[in-house]
């Protein structure tokens, strides 16, 4: 005899309330975060949107050319999301960047709330919370960049739920096919698969059943065929049906979201937790086990509809192709395989997971969703946009001169650059390949920089006005000789430096050529900064006069507060500081440096804190090794060996020997004799013979009776 055992009532209401809870809180969690994260520039993506649709509107006409780029003949392309261009720049000319936020914010939460009212009516009450939160943290990241896909999640959702929940609803299916299509239109094969998936449902029942279609389907049928429509409904017509097929061979090996690999066996082995937060491969990784579980149970037990096996096997092959990139979208096309009720666990029977297991585990899913949102979001930039890495000096400087021309740029920063400087100036390109610019122009721009007849040929083909290179190829990459002379250094940023074209506009060159080589201070190393200064005095005014243009350069600010702490004005040091603080948040180097203001004027205290904050931002041992000395200096010893020996890494083949020798007389202080002995016997080895001075009291210490 088999025994059931009915859960009481009171149970499930327990269940309820514990997943109207959990929602509730991820949703004001995700809520707060969204609208308190400013925007990144991951890429510069959203800026040639915005660029888009400012063309749109002052030209009454979609962006279907490279108007912005100076590259012949001009190129040619079919704006697929014309329509998100028009609505965020629309809502940037009303509230700025603050109105992106709360734009992407509200997009986020409507599909996360989509997703909510969809598990609840599809998933056991136990398992609801769980999968909830993958999901969640799965289009986390991915939702924070303003860019058209995160409409696609949402229409995509808002599909399957219609079709899946609410079928009376399928009137709404042709008016959000028509947004999709306009508004990402790369991704109408999606759109497809869903219709195609479901309209094949509904046939193949008929069939299977014998029987003809009542009005509800003939109406569902009629609403999907129009959806399928919508794809001709754009003012692209009949070129858009080509876009989503054209060849991303190339740009794949250059571009990461286009590179990623297909499915790998050991990818979907991968799990990986630091402090309760799951890695994004460990989130999906999950989704896909649970994905793979629910259709072999589902295959078992001849509950495996004909829609659900389409929308699985054209998931499956969009993962196949790209399994980085198309992972959102594989777990999204899955959801209605995921219906757990009566699959896994169900909620009118006694289950086997113990009730304190339950909710513990539960817990566990709270904490691990905040711990996860926190490890992103605990170090926040400048709000509401952060302009590391991008090249808002520069533009600045340009628009100021007011020189007009053409900029050969690096394509990553192009969007940017095309925002600021249109239609003053032309860059080369931006990152909108292979869709406008083509693999060949992104080599021939690339080579520009890298390669020596690369720079010949592009410069012999288009003479720019101006070069505008990242710092990092600056450094790396001999730039001045590469350049010279045709091209002289006007000026830099934190992301790039420009250099002017000496033949087209002399009395640029002549008047801002700098003396000041940007590779002085891109490492924030005083000493080499102050080599320079000895060689060339002139860097100092060269300082000032990048500092008169654009006032937020971090190196910049670096260097003068430096130079302010040298002439021991500690006062006017600060300023800089602070201002380094201020556009910077995020970075430590703001806080070391006014921790290395407060030190030196003795007012140990406070910098004891802004070196605390720094190491918040920072595992660097510069820091600690000053912490510590601060500590020494209000006789807190106990606190300056902890946080020295916090620092080092005493048996790191780079440690030094005066910071072994530090660190034995704090051990020697706190009556550690065994440790000061050893630490001083190796501070002894390391010292070159020719510290005589050290090497002598490192003895002495070893000889005094107190440590032997």
């Amino acid at each position: 005899m088999n025994f059931r055992f009915n859960y009481p009532e009171k149970n499930k209401a327990i269940n309820l309330s514990f997943s109207l809870l959990f929602f509730g809180c991820t949703f004001l969690v995700f809520a707060v975060l969204f609208i308190r994260q400013p925007i990144e520039a991951v890429d510069t993506d959203l800026w040639y949107h915005l660029n888009g649709g400012r063309y749109f509107f002052d030209n009454n006409e979609i962006a279907s050319n490279s108007f912005f780029s100076f590259l012949s003949p001009e190129r040619i392309k079919v704006n697929y999301y014309w329509l998100f261009q028009v609505l965020v720049y629309k809502v940037y000319s009303f509230s700025g960047y603050h109105g992106l936020i709360f734009l992407r914010a509200f997009v986020f939460l409507l599909i996360i709330s989509l997703l909510y009212s969809f598990l609840d009516k599809t998933q056991n009450r136990k398992l609801l919370p769980f999968i909830f939160m993958l999901f969640g943290l799965l289009l986390l990241m991915r939702c924070l960049l303003v860019r058209p896909h995160i409409f696609s999640f949402l229409f995509l959702i808002l599909f399957i739920y219609i079709l899946e929940i609410a079928p009376q609803k399928s009137i709404c299916l042709p008016f959000i096919g028509l947004l999709w299509v306009n508004m990402h239109g790369i991704a109408y094969p999606v759109m497809i698969l869903i219709i195609v998936s479901y309209t094949t449902g509904i046939f193949y029942k008929r069939i299977k059943n014998n029987a003809p279609l009542d009005k509800k389907q003939i109406l569902q049928l009629l609403f999907l065929t129009f959806s399928m429509l919508t794809i001709f409904v754009s003012p692209h017509g009949t070129k858009l049906l080509t876009v989503p097929f054209i060849s991303t061979k190339y740009a794949s090996q250059y571009i990461q979201e286009l590179g990623g690999r297909g499915m790998h066996i050991a990818d979907f082995l991968t799990f990986h937790v630091t402090n309760l937060a799951p890695s994004l491969q460990t989130i999906f990784n999950i989704i896909f086990l649970m994905v793979i579980s629910s259709v072999i149970i589902k295959s078992f037990k001849k509950k495996l509809r004909i829609s659900h096996i389409l929308l699985f096997g054209g998931a499956t092959f969009l993962l196949i192709k790209s399994s980085s990139r198309f992972m959102y979208e594989f777990s999204l096309l899955s959801l209605p395989l995921l219906n757990t009720k009566n699959v896994f666990v169900r909620d009118d029977k006694v289950s086997y997971i113990n009730n304190f297991f339950y909710y513990s585990c539960f817990l566990v899913l709270l904490i691990s969703t905040y711990g996860h949102a926190a490890k992103y979001f605990s170090n926040p930039p400048t709000y509401p946009v952060s302009m590391v890495g991008l090249p808002t000096g520069i533009s600045t400087f340009l628009k100021k001169i007011d020189t007009k021309g053409t900029v050969l740029n690096f394509p990553n920063t192009g969007g940017y650059l095309q925002w600021m400087l249109y239609p003053d100036y032309q860059i080369a390109m931006d990152m909108e390949v292979p869709h406008l610019f083509t693999d060949k122009d992104f080599f021939y721009v690339l080579n520009a920089f890298f390669d020596d007849s690369g720079f010949k040929n592009f410069y012999a083909q288009y003479n720019p006005s101006y070069i505008t290179v990242p710092i990092y190829i600056y450094l790396n990459y001999n730039i001045l000789k590469k350049f010279s002379p045709e091209y002289v250094c006007v000026f830099f940023d934190d992301a790039e430096a420009l250099f002017v074209n000496k033949a087209k506009l002399p009395e640029i060159a002549d008047e801002f050529a700098l003396t000041l080589d940007p590779a002085l201070l891109v490492n924030f190393d005083m000493s080499l900064l102050q080599r320079g200064i000895q060689k060339n005095h002139e860097i100092i005014q060269d300082l000032f006069h990048v500092e008169t243009i654009y006032p937020n350069c971090k190196m910049i600010n670096w260097a003068i507060s430096n130079i302010f702490i040298d002439k021991k004005e500690y006062d006017s040091a600060e300023k800089y500081a602070s201002r380094i603080i201020q556009d910077f948040p995020d970075s430590y180097i703001g806080y070391n440096l006014l921790g290395d203001i407060k030190s030196y004027a003795e007012l140990y205290n406070e910098a004891i804190l802004d070196y605390k904050t720094a190491l918040e931002k920072t595992d660097d041992l510069d820091i600690y090794k000053k912490l510590s000395v601060c500590y020494v200096k209000i006789e807190n010893y106990q606190k300056a060996y902890h946080t020295l020996k916090k620092g080092l890494d005493i048996y790191s083949t780079e440690i030094q020997h005066e910071d072994i020798f530090k660190l034995g007389l704090l051990a020697l202080q706190l009556n550690k004799k065994d440790e000061a002995r050893m630490l001083m016997e190796f501070a002894d080895y390391k010292t070159p013979d020719s510290e005589t001075d050290l090497k002598n009291r490192i003895q002495i210490i070893l000889d005094n009776a107190n440590v032997n």
